[in-house]
C-alpha cells in the first residue's frame, strides 16, 4: 500500500508539474547568412514564443495576425507598436493565453493538436511575413525595414538549429487574419523546408483561419482593399516572399496579386483545410464597405484603413443583422462571390484537401473554443463540428498529397436570409459562450488586447 500511495503521489506530482509547465519563452532572431537581418519594421529583431509539448516530434506553427500597413506613413505608425516592433514584447507568455480553438492547449477542446510543440510567430513586418526589401526606407527621420520573409526563414532556421525540428514527424501550419493570409502565402515554402530537413516527416498540412480576403470593389464600385495590398506589396518588395509558383505564372506587373489569398490558393500543392466565414466581419467593414484613406495628412494622422465608413453603410457594414433587405442582397452576393473564388480553384476539390466555410458573422472563429466546438456544418454525408471536421481531415492527410485517395472534405455554408437572420442556429449557440475574436477584432494575445484598450469578451 505504501508503494502504491508513493506511486500515486509521484504520478500526481508529475501531472501537476506538467500542467504548470506552460511558459512560452521569447526567442529573438539573429542575422544569419541564410536569413540576413530578420528585422521588424523598426529594426528590432523578429521573434517567436515556443512551448514544448508532450508529443515532442509533432509541431504546430502559428502566424500571428493584425492587419497590414498600406503605405509608408501607415507603416511609420505601425513601427511604434507591437505589430511593428519587438521592443516591448514580454520575456514569456503562458501557453493557455495565446488562443483557443484549433490552437488551444486544452485536449478537451483541441484533441488533434493540444500536445504538439507550439510556436507563436510574432507579426511585425506589416505584410504577412512577405517583405524582402534590401532598401531601408526613411520616413520622418526614422528607418523602416520590410523583412518579413526573412523573419519567417529565421524562425524555421532557429527551430531546426536549436529546437529539434529535424525530428518532426508532423507539422501543422496555421494563423489568423493577416496570419491566415500568411498561411496561404507560405504553406508551400514551409512545407518544402520541413520536408527537406525532417527525414522522418509523416504528415504536413495547413489551416488558414479567416485569411481568404477578396480582391473586389466595395459596395460603391471603388477598388480600396486590393489597391492597399498592391501598395504594401511594392513597398515591401515582396515578389520573392510570396507564393513562388503564382509569381512565376503572373502577368508582368501583376505579381502583386500573389499577395492575395485567392491567387496564392490556386497554386498550393500541400494539403490545406481553410476555416472562414462566407461573410466575415472584418471583410464586411474593411473590404465591402471601406472608403479611401487621405494620405495627404502627416504620418501620425494616417489611419490604418477606413473601415465601415462608406456612406450609408456604416451600420450594416459592422453588423449585418442591421442591414435592410436591399443591403442584404449585397451581403448574400458577397457570400456567393466568396464561395466562387474559393470553390472555382482546383485546390478546393483536390484529394486530401478540404474547407470549413461557415455562416457565422465572425473573424477568426476557429481559434475561439465555443465556435470551434459548437458550429456545425454538413459535408453532404454528415454533420460535424469544426473540431470534428478538422480531426477527420488531419487523420487523412498523407505526406505525398499527389497519391492521396481521400476526397476533399468540404463543408459548405448557406446564404443569409433577406430578413438579416442567420440560417445556421449553431452560430447563435456558439456566440453565447464565445470569448471574443469576433466583430472585426483580430485575435491578439490577451496582454496585447489590454494594451490596445480592447475588452476581452
Amino acid at each position: 500500500m505504501k508503494t502504491s500511495l508513493l506511486s500515486l503521489s509521484l504520478v500526481s506530482s508529475m501531472a501537476t508539474a506538467a500542467a504548470q509547465d506552460m511558459t512560452m519563452p521569447l526567442v529573438q532572431l539573429k542575422s544569419t547568412d541564410m536569413n540576413p537581418k530578420p528585422w521588424c519594421l523598426d529594426g528590432s529583431p523578429g521573434s517567436f514564443f515556443i512551448h514544448k509539448g508532450s508529443d515532442s516530434n509533432k509541431w504546430q506553427l502559428y502566424f500571428e495576425g493584425g492587419g497590414w500597413c498600406y503605405n509608408e506613413k501607415d507603416c511609420f505608425n505601425r513601427a511604434h507598436g507591437d505589430l511593428g516592433s519587438s521592443t516591448n514584447y514580454p520575456p514569456s507568455v503562458e501557453r493557455d493565453q495565446v488562443g483557443g480553438g484549433v490552437i488551444s492547449a486544452s485536449c478537451e477542446t483541441n484533441p488533434t493538436f493540444c500536445n504538439h510543440n507550439f510556436v507563436y510567430m510574432k507579426y511585425c513586418d506589416g505584410d504577412s511575413f512577405s517583405g524582402a526589401s534590401d532598401i531601408v526606407t526613411t520616413v520622418e527621420g526614422e528607418d523602416q525595414h520590410h523583412r518579413g520573409h526573412y523573419i519567417l526563414g529565421g524562425v524555421l532556421e532557429s527551430l531546426l538549429a536549436d529546437h529539434n525540428l529535424a525530428d518532426a514527424t508532423e507539422l501543422h501550419l496555421t494563423g489568423c487574419s493577416a496570419g491566415g493570409l500568411s498561411t496561404y502565402l507560405h504553406t508551400d515554402y514551409v512545407g518544402e523546408f520541413v520536408r527537406a530537413n525532417a527525414p522522418n516527416l509523416e504528415k504536413f498540412g495547413s489551416s488558414p483561419i479567416s485569411g481568404f480576403f477578396l480582391d473586389r470593389e466595395n459596395v460603391n464600385k471603388e477598388h480600396i482593399y486590393g489597391d492597399q495590398i498592391r501598395t504594401i506589396f511594392n513597398l515591401a518588395n515582396a515578389t520573392s516572399g510570396v507564393q513562388q509558383a503564382c509569381v512565376a505564372d503572373a502577368v508582368e506587373g501583376e505579381e502583386w496579386r500573389c499577395n492575395m489569398a485567392a491567387d496564392a490558393y490556386k497554386y498550393i500543392t500541400n494539403p490545406i483545410f481553410p476555416f472562414d466565414a462566407s461573410i466575415d466581419s472584418w471583410q464586411s467593414g474593411c473590404v465591402m464597405t471601406a472608403s479611401e484613406v487621405d494620405q495627404s495628412v502627416p504620418a501620425a494622422e494616417v489611419p490604418n484603413g477606413n473601415c465601415h465608413t462608406e456612406e450609408g453603410w456604416e451600420n450594416c457594414g459592422g453588423d449585418i443583422t442591421k442591414c435592410s433587405v436591399n443591403e442584404m442582397y449585397s451581403v448574400t452576393e458577397y457570400q456567393g462571390s466568396f464561395m466562387r473564388h474559393m470553390s472555382n480553384s482546383d485546390t478546393f476539390s483536390k484529394n486530401g484537401n478540404g474547407a470549413f466555410i461557415y455562416e457565422c458573422f465572425t473573424h477568426c472563429a476557429a481559434q475561439d473554443d465555443s465556435f470551434y466546438t459548437n458550429v456545425v456544418l454538413s459535408d453532404g454525408t454528415s454533420q460535424l463540428t469544426m473540431q470534428a471536421a478538422t480531426d477527420k481531415w488531419w487523420n487523412g492527410v498523407q505526406l505525398n498529397p499527389a497519391t492521396s485517395t481521400n476526397p476533399a472534405s468540404n463543408f459548405y455554408p448557406a446564404l443569409w436570409n433577406l430578413d438579416a437572420s442567420n440560417p445556421n442556429e449553431s452560430c447563435s449557440t456558439a456566440m453565447k459562450s464565445s470569448k471574443g475574436c469576433i466583430d472585426g477584432i483580430d485575435c491578439y494575445l490577451p496582454f496585447e488586447l489590454e494594451n490596445k484598450g480592447i475588452k476581452i469578451m
